[in-house]
Formats: C-alpha cells, sequence, structure tokens
C-alpha cells in the first residue's frame, strides 16, 4: 500500500490501524506514514490516536513515525509531547519523527537534549533528528563532541548524523574520529561515514583497513565505503588485491565488494576467475557481484 502511495488506499490503511493483530497495525503504521495526507484532518487524527492507544511497543513506535512522515501540526505536537515519554525508545522514535516531520521549531529542544546527557541510544536519535532537519546550529555541535568525546557508543550514532549532514565539516570531523578510533564498532561506523559523504582522503586509511583491518565487520566497512565514494580512482587498487596471491583471502572478498559496490563491469572477469577459489567467502562475494552486473 506505501510504496505506490495511492490516496485510494488511506480508507484501508486507517481502518488496518484498529487491527486486533499488532503486527497488522504496524504494518498499517508504516503504509500510513506514506499515504496520509497532512492536510486529511480525519485520517491524521485517526492516526494520532492510534497512536495514544497502542500497547505494543513496536507498532507504537512505528506510529510515531509515521506521525513524522505526516508532518503536520497535529502530528509535530504529538512527537514533541512523546519526547517526555516513559519509554526511552519512545523518545527516541518521537526525535527521529520530528526529525522526519522537519519540525525546525523543535530544534532548540533537540539540542539541549542532545548536550544534557544521558542515554546514548536517545541522544544518538537526537543527533540523525537534527541532521534531517539540517539545523545549522547542530552540526558545529556535533562536530565539536565528536572531536572532544570518549564516549564510542554515541560517537558511533553521531556518525551518521554527520552523513546526513553532508556538509565537509562533517566529512572532515568523521575522518578524524576514523583515525583515532581504536573501537571497531567506531572505526566500521566512521569508515562507513566517511564514504557515504565521498570523502576521498580517507581512501588510503580505508585500504588499509580492508588488507589488515581486523574482523569482518571492520574491512567490510571500508569494503563499502571505498565503494560507496564512487571514485573510479579506487578501481585499479581493488583489481590489484584481488589478484595479489599474497592477500589474504578475506581482503580478496571484500575488495570484490567494494568492486560490486562500484558497479565496475570490466572486473567481471577477475571475479569469474575468483568463483573457484578455495575460500568460500571469496566465491560467495564474487557470485552476489556476477548476479548484479551480468
Amino acid at each position: 500500500m506505501s510504496k505506490p502511495r495511492d490516496p485510494a488506499s488511506v480508507g484501508y490503511v486507517v481502518k488496518a490501524l484498529r487491527d486486533k493483530r499488532s503486527d497488522v497495525r504496524a504494518a498499517a503504521a508504516i503504509a500510513a506514514g506514506r499515504v496520509v495526507a497532512a492536510s486529511d484532518d480525519p485520517s491524521v487524527k485517526a492516526l494520532v490516536d492510534a497512536q495514544a492507544a497502542e500497547g505494543d511497543a513496536y507498532a507504537r513506535r512505528m506510529m510515531l513515525i509515521a506521525l513524522g512522515r505526516v508532518g503536520s501540526p497535529m502530528t509535530v505536537a504529538v512527537l514533541a509531547s512523546n519526547l517526555q515519554a516513559s519509554e526511552r525508545q519512545d523518545r527516541a522514535f518521537a526525535a527521529l519523527g520530528l526529525g522526519l516531520a522537519r519540525a525546525t521549531e523543535q530544534a532548540p529542544a533537540l539540542r539541549k537534549a542532545f548536550l544534557d546527557g544521558g542515554d546514548q541510544s536517545f541522544r544518538g536519535a537526537v543527533a540523525v533528528a537534527l541532521a534531517l532537519m539540517r539545523d545549522p546550529e547542530a552540526l558545529p555541535l556535533m562536530v565539536d563532541y565528536a572531536r572532544k568525546s570518549g564516549d564510542v557508543v554515541l560517537l558511533s550514532h553521531v556518525q551518521w548524523a554527520l552523513v546526513l549532514s553532508g556538509d565537509r565539516a562533517a566529512a572532515d570531523a568523521a575522518e578524524r574520529v576514523h583515525r583515532e578510533a581504536r573501537d571497531h564498532h567506531l572505526r566500521a561506523a566512521s569508515a562507513l561515514a566517511t564514504g557515504f559523504l565521498g570523502h576521498t582522503p580517507s581512501q588510503p586509511a580505508l585500504f588499509e583497513q580492508l588488507r589488515v583491518g581486523g574482523d569482518r565487520i571492520v574491512r567490510g566497512s571500508a569494503a563499502t565505503a571505498l565503494g560507496r565514494m564512487g571514485d573510479v580512482m579506487t578501481i585499479e587498487p581493488l583489481l590489484r588485491i584481488l589478484e595479489g596471491e599474497r592477500e589474504q583471502d578475506l581482503s580478496r572478498a571484500y575488495a570484490a565488494t567494494a568492486l560490486g559496490i562500484l558497479g565496475r563491469r570490466d572486473a567481471a572477469p577477475e571475479l569469474a576467475r575468483l568463483y573457484v577459489d578455495a575460500d568460500a567467502s571469496v566465491r560467495h562475494e564474487a557470485l552476489d557481484y556476477l548476479r548484479d552486473v551480468l
């Protein structure tokens, strides 16, 4: 129902918000966020009432996201009130909803929530919400935090806010975090941030991470980052890793991943050769890429 965004489906979706099954209500909430118009007061009120009465945590949180996607004054008011909800995750989803609604009038309250401390997951959601709003005061605040904080959990959340901001200062901040990170989750998150931001000065460190970076999560993030940059200058170095007999199999596998994301069709012969490689991880990465390009 949500994919075509057909207004004719609104009645069916709104009715499903009252279904006896919580999974159906959650699915209806996802659809409602796509098909209910901000000007459709009766349907908006039905979504607001459903969220207020919802007892299932997952369905309720999907309704908070739907309220943000609708983005009417009524839904923004409900989301703002949910910033004081007793459940931590409800507060986080309300913040994300405000970001989706581009409710910039709520930015001062969200900036205060970010600085006040407390739960890292909630503060991470607040950071993402501020980035979605393109709040001009939030980016310096988050970049400064990224430079000074040693809180690896919150820093990992902040990386995605930096990506959403799309600012050059955010790319520089992500690179600095990546350069200094020792925690593997933070190293993975900051690598992905530099890739999504297209920060090409990070490439040497990403190549090193891909080749000898440790576990699959860390190496995979480097490969994804290199691919997401979309820089054709990375193709030859990636092919050299693929061809390198002394390279570790895991490095070669993730080099294949990076080339797949880049969409380099003339790498297909190399990947076809790798499909007969003895290592399963290399074969699987090569096959996935070949399916996409051939």
